[in-house]
């Protein structure tokens, strides 16, 4: 009988994904937890009004353009059950990832009918290295939060096409969700994904390619896939829009993109950032086949030139990639090569640096783009096995030794990452061989001073200022182990030239205010406390310093 259970698809699924990233349980919080969850009031007191109406970052008074709401109840919810204890926010990140390949699973096989080739590429999806982030991180939920949300609108989308019966039973009863019921929850589910993260509006090709799928595997039922899917699409579009028009409306806070100050060149020049794209897509599809070495501050060169190595590469692709969809649907009548390609780019563009964002490349962008990747790769097998019958035994082998030898690399490279994941020094000091950043050894030095280790923590924000001096953090971490040393002049010193850096950076305020006072200097404290009560919204805060330092 447990042999039998084991054997069921969604089961090893569970059981491998818990197995795997069991040890990411015993992680801290580090990086920018601190900002989204165990410093953030908002989250602390399930506050939904300003969740919804301010920035993520908002509750620890940092000034973003982070929004992602439902990301944020969800940490509200542990923090309900956990508080600042980071073991329950592990396991949800771990639930989350698990449940979503199992809903990458569940739709894939409702929409190919291929149980083998929906369960392979879903437990790569579970297993591989570049996945861990969104599991071990805490605050990188988002990914799988929206990724569940929108493998769940895609399964129930493709069931509504395909008029299969959705159906579940809940304390004994039995279920039947009609048709209309069925793509109404699939459109909620977009329209949830996007307030996970705002990467998820790019999943409405996803349904494009879905519907594409199914108009080309039946044609017979052509005018009601048409019919259905210009209401959902059209629900979609409008869902984007508003969400669009909010969001560069009323829910804009103005940050200045970091990425403006590192790469200018690119927000110059159009032309440019398609050029960087073109090499950025080598280095991702580079990092899937070896994801080896894996870390979180990557750079890349600008391209300017469309006569160099990398455009001329990407042209050659595309049309090899168009040739042998074209050879795929003529011979096959499947368009696994083109859909999966078009799956991979689409979910890129968004973080592709062609629309500004926070950085050029992340590893964690690949969250999602991977899945269309290896359908790709499916098709190219499946075209080369059609093409050359007398290979077929040689290339099926071929491709049993291949998954022989990959998934156990895989999987310990997995366990390696976690490893990292679970000891920020170790994390830091292993990606500092790679890339070096004021970021990086300001995260360095705050796990040191966590660690009551001040005088390496002092020699990190040190590196750091030396590599940025205009960074608003580091001079508040200066200025935190000034005043724990109670060198209040100093301490206020730094903490003047953070908010001198970046008004809005609301933790230096507080602490300013208490150098100033017990430095003597009352009256520039109350100039202080008044800038900062326009500022910020945490009236309890407020209130504590004016109390401590009474104004007239």
């Amino acid at each position: 009988m447990l042999r039998k259970l084991i054997r069921q698809p969604i089961v090893l699924l569970l059981l491998i994904g818990s197995i795997l990233y069991l040890p990411s349980l015993s992680g801290p919080f580090f990086w920018d937890d601190e900002q989204f969850i165990y410093k953030n009031q908002f989250v602390h007191q399930f506050d939904l009004t300003h969740i919804f109406t301010q920035s993520t970052t908002a509750g620890a008074g940092v000034v973003s353009n982070y929004y992602r709401p439902l990301t944020s109840i969800s940490f509200a919810l542990d923090y309900q059950i956990w508080h600042n204890h980071p073991f329950g926010y592990h396991l949800t990140n771990l639930c989350l990832h698990v449940s979503a390949a199992i809903l990458l699973f569940l739709f894939l096989k409702s929409l190919t009918k291929r149980e083998r080739f929906s369960w392979w590429i879903s437990f790569i999806f579970l297993i591989h290295p570049l996945q861990t982030e969104a599991v071990a991180y805490i605050n990188s939920r988002g990914d799988s939060f929206y990724a569940l949300l929108t493998f769940l609108g895609l399964w129930l989308w493709t069931k509504s096409l395909r008029q299969e019966k959705t159906s579940f039973s809940l304390m004994g009863f039995d279920f039947n969700l009609p048709n209309w019921l069925t793509i109404t929850l699939a459109v909620i589910s977009f329209g949830l994904s996007i307030l996970a993260k705002e990467i998820a509006l790019a999943t409405s090709a996803l349904w494009c390619f879905v519907t594409v799928y199914l108009l080309l595997e039946q044609p017979k039922f052509k005018k009601r896939y048409l019919k259905l899917s210009l209401i959902a699409i059209g629900f979609l579009s409008l869902l984007s829009l508003v969400y669009l028009k909010l969001r560069l409306s009323w829910l804009h806070w103005g940050n200045v993109d970091s990425i403006l100050q590192a790469y200018p060149i690119a927000y110059s020049h159009l032309g440019v950032r398609l050029l960087t794209f073109s090499k950025i897509i080598f280095i991702y599809l580079r990092l899937i086949i070896i994801p080896f070495p894996l870390h979180m501050e990557r750079s890349v060169s600008l391209v300017t030139n469309p006569f160099s190595f990398f455009p001329l590469l990407f042209v050659v692709s595309q049309l090899a990639l168009v040739y042998f969809a074209f050879k795929e649907w003529r011979l096959n009548k499947t368009i696994f090569i083109i859909g999966g390609w078009c799956w991979f780019v689409s979910m890129l563009v968004p973080v592709s640096g062609i629309i500004p964002t926070n950085g050029l490349i992340y590893e964690h962008w690949l969250y999602l783009p991977l899945i269309g990747f290896f359908i790709m790769l499916y098709g190219l097998l499946k075209l080369i096995v059609v093409t050359k019958p007398q290979f077929r035994l040689f290339i099926g082998q071929a491709i049993s030794l291949a998954l022989t030898l990959i998934v156990p690399i895989y999987l310990v490279m997995t366990l390696y990452q976690i490893h990292l994941w679970t000891h920020p020094i170790a994390f830091y000091q292993h990606t500092l061989k790679y890339a070096q950043s004021a970021r990086l050894w300001n995260n360095l030095g705050m796990e040191y001073a966590n660690r009551g280790h001040n005088q390496q923590a002092l020699l990190a924000y040190k590196q750091a200022l030396s590599i940025n001096p205009h960074y608003a953090q580091i001079q508040h971490n200066l200025g935190q182990i000034y005043l724990g040393q109670k060198r209040w002049k100093k301490a206020a010193k730094y903490y003047q030239q953070a908010i001198k850096l970046n008004k809005y950076f609301l933790p230096s305020y507080p602490p300013l205010i208490v150098a100033l006072r017990q430095d003597g200097e009352k009256n520039q404290a109350c100039q202080v406390l008044e800038r900062f009560t326009k500022l910020s919204h945490n009236r309890q805060v407020i209130n504590q310093l004016k109390k401590f330092v009474p104004c007239p």
